[in-house]
This record gives C-alpha cells, sequence and structure tokens, in this order.
C-alpha cells in the first residue's frame, strides 16, 4: 500500500504583506503532477489545508480546483482532516457527498469514519484524526460519552484515538491522518502555538494501542512545518511530519519542502506492526526564501548581476551600512521586487548591550555615545564632540535642578 503524505498548505496565507496564493498554485501544481507520476493508492493531507477559518474566495477556488484534479481527474482516493488553522465545520461540509466520489473530508473529531482500502496483503484502514480543543472535544462527546470532562491537548488526543478506533481490534493494518504538536518535533516560527507553554504538546503516547492491540502502523502528521520523523522507535511506531507546502517565515530557509511516500508492507506476525519504507520528495518552489548581507550598494549592484527568476525572491537584506541609509527599502525593491525584510545587525547588537543596562545609573554622556554607535559610528565620540555632548547635558540637567 502507497500512501502520499503532505501537510500545511496553508491556502490564502500572507507573508509579510505579500499574498502567496500565486506560490502554493505553482506548488500544488508541482505536486499533483508528482501524484499523477507515482500513482499512490491514497493521498493524505493532515490539517491546515486553509490559513485561516474564514479563507479568501482564492484560496477556496484553489483548493477546490486541486482536490478536483487529484480525486476526479486522476482517480486517486484522498483522505484531508480539518488542522488547527482550518474550521472544522467548513472542512466537513458535504463531506457525506464527496465520499462517494473518493474524497474524505473529516472535521468532527470523534467522526469515526475511515477508509478502506486493499492491497495483495490485505485490508488497510486510513483513520482521520481532525485538530479538536480539548473544549470543542468535550462539547463533541456530550451525549455519547458521560464522561466527558477532557483535561489537556494530550487527553484529548487519547480520547479522540479512542473514540476514532472503538471496537475489538480489526486485525488491518491502520494508518492515523493526525494534526498535532508530539513531543520531540522541531518547531519553526511559522506555526501558531496550540497552547502557551507546552501545554498543547502530545506525547507519542497517545497514538498506541488501546488494551494491548498494536494501535497504528503509521501516524501521518500535520502541524510542524519542518519534514521530520518524530522519535518514537522505543515504542514501534513510525510518526512523520511531511513539513509545509512552502516556507512560510525565514526560520525555514534551510528548509526542503517535499512530501513523504509512505509504503506499509505485510501485516506483522502476532498483531506486531508491519514494516514500511518512506520516500521524500521535493516540492517546486516558485520564488526562494533567502537571506543576503551587505551595505546597500554591494547588494544592489550584486542584484544587477543575478538572472530575473532570482531577482523575484522574497528577501532579508541585512545591511551592514556605517551610519544612516535612506529610502533603504524603496531601493531594494527597484532590483529585487519582493524583499520583504531590512535589518541592521550592528544597530540591534548594540540595543541588546544597551538594553543589559540599568540607565538610571549610566553617565548621560555614556547613553548618547550608545547612540552614536547605534547610528553606525563604530568609532565612537571623539573628545571634540564628547566635550560638546558633556556641555549640553550639564546645562540640561542645570536646568532641571533650577526648576
Amino acid at each position: 500500500m502507497r500512501i502520499l503524505h503532505t501537510s500545511d498548505w496553508h491556502i490564502g496565507k500572507l507573508f509579510e504583506g505579500h499574498h502567496l496564493t500565486e506560490d502554493q498554485a505553482f506548488t500544488l501544481d508541482g505536486f499533483v503532477a508528482l501524484a499523477e507520476e507515482l500513482r499512490p493508492d491514497v493521498i493524505v493531507i493532515a490539517g491546515d489545508l486553509y490559513d485561516r477559518a474564514v479563507p479568501p474566495p482564492e484560496a477556496v477556488e484553489l483548493l477546490d480546483r486541486t482536490l478536483r484534479r487529484l480525486v476526479l481527474q486522476l482517480k486517486l482516493p484522498t483522505v484531508a482532516i480539518a488542522g488547527n488553522h482550518d474550521s472544522a465545520e467548513r472542512i466537513g461540509f458535504g463531506s457525506a457527498l464527496l465520499e462517494s466520489a473518493g474524497l474524505l473530508l473529516a472535521g468532527d473529531p470523534i467522526g469515526r469514519r475511515s477508509l478502506t482500502l486493499r492491497d495483495e496483503h490485505g485490508e488497510v484502514d486510513i483513520v482521520p484524526i481532525p485538530f479538536a480543543t480539548p473544549e470543542a472535544l468535550r462539547s463533541a462527546l456530550r451525549g455519547a460519552d458521560a464522561d466527558a470532562d477532557v483535561q489537556g491537548f494530550a487527553a484529548a488526543m487519547q480520547r479522540q484515538v479512542q473514540a476514532v478506533t472503538a471496537g475489538p481490534p480489526s486485525g488491518r493494518r491502520r494508518v492515523a491522518v493526525a494534526h498535532a504538536f508530539v513531543k520531540g518535533g522541531s518547531t519553526s516560527e511559522s506555526e501558531r502555538a496550540l497552547q502557551v507553554g507546552g501545554t498543547g504538546d502530545v506525547p507519542a503516547e497517545a497514538f498506541d494501542g488501546i488494551d494491548g492491540a498494536a494501535g497504528f502502523d503509521y501516524v501521518a502528521l500535520g502541524h510542524l512545518h519542518r519534514p521530520q520523523q518524530v522519535d518514537a522507535a522505543r515504542r514501534g511506531l513510525s510518526m512523520r511530519y511531511s513539513g509545509s507546502l512552502l516556507p512560510y517565515s525565514f526560520s525555514e530557509i534551510d528548509h526542503e519542502k517535499s512530501v513523504s511516500l509512505v509504503t506499509l508492507g505485510a501485516p506483522g506476525a502476532f498483531g506486531a506492526r508491519c514494516e514500511l519504507a518512506i520516500e521524500t520528495f521535493a516540492l517546486p518552489q516558485r520564488r526562494r526564501m533567502r537571506k543576503i548581507e551587505g551595505t546597500l550598494d554591494a547588494l544592489l549592484d550584486a542584484g544587477q548581476q543575478e538572472s530575473e527568476s532570482a531577482r523575484q525572491d522574497y528577501v532579508w537584506a541585512a545591511l551592514t551600512d556605517d551610519g544612516l541609509v535612506h529610502d533603504a527599502m524603496p531601493r531594494l525593491r527597484r532590483v529585487y521586487p519582493n524583499a520583504v525584510k531590512i535589518s541592521r545587525p550592528v544597530w540591534e547588537a548594540a540595543a541588546v548591550q544597551s538594553e543589559r543596562r540599568d540607565h538610571r545609573k549610566v553617565d548621560p554622556v555614556e547613553i548618547f555615545s550608545d547612540f552614536w554607535a547605534a547610528l553606525g559610528h563604530t568609532e565612537g565620540l571623539d573628545d571634540a564632540r564628547r566635550e560638546v555632548v558633556t556641555q549640553a547635558v550639564q546645562q540640561a540637567m542645570g536646568k532641571e535642578v533650577a526648576r
């Protein structure tokens, strides 16, 4: 059984004021082409299809077009779940009608519907576990479960796993599609924290089998944007984040965005988990995200030598100029139209150093000297300037005393 695992599309996202829909459409075209080439038995999308609960119309149109190509044109069964950025109700709308066409959309946290497929080794259940806060899960469980007092994300995930796998063990291989922050994962700046202070973390054990059953053979995860394997080897459980569709922050510059092709083998003996193999395939990117460093003039000169496609990248410029630089962003955008950020490392270092001191105990002349250095005058105040500043400070303090 071959499963193509992707997640965190975040369609409709804004990056530093730039609409990314065209970039996302380019990459999704590449994803559809890859799916056509690989012909997996099923595609799973582990949450955050959209970037916000009420997506813009162009985002809805792009998701609709992509799913139509996968399900109707390529005839590839597809399972997609709601993530923490999605509206569970909107993702789940019309799911009963769409399921007959080969698209299982899961928003209900305890829906219990799974997609069962068959290969030469028998049946495989693809089990969706949509994102749900403890509060949302408590609400969903009322009426179905008298003991609905779920406290914390770890307990919520365990309760969801119990709900979607209720009943006697089937003996079939099972794959979970879930959206959560599993402990041990590596984060990026672009993920929205599920809860402050780490209380949104879920242990790998939450996906273990109930009452001695083998649990899941593979857990296809969404939420973290770096492609990575979660360390759950001690439990014999394979869990992986496929990563996001695009880089969504400069902390992801070094990420190679990809999707995972998971191949399940025959069922393990005596209820053990099956063997599996995982391959990754890079996703095409319309623009890169990169950081450049140097004086503004040097960066502009270097940019003129780059190709037109390279100049379209999303650029963060770290300027090393001494002193003030006028109209830095407009000048930079004449060469790099999609430049989104400028920083001044020397100034920032001086500011950090200054913040470490109690300014009430520092000579005002030294405070001005720090300010002078922060403007890029690395040589500091010379004797003549220091004398002028000293006199000005003394005069100002004298007037303050006189009042």
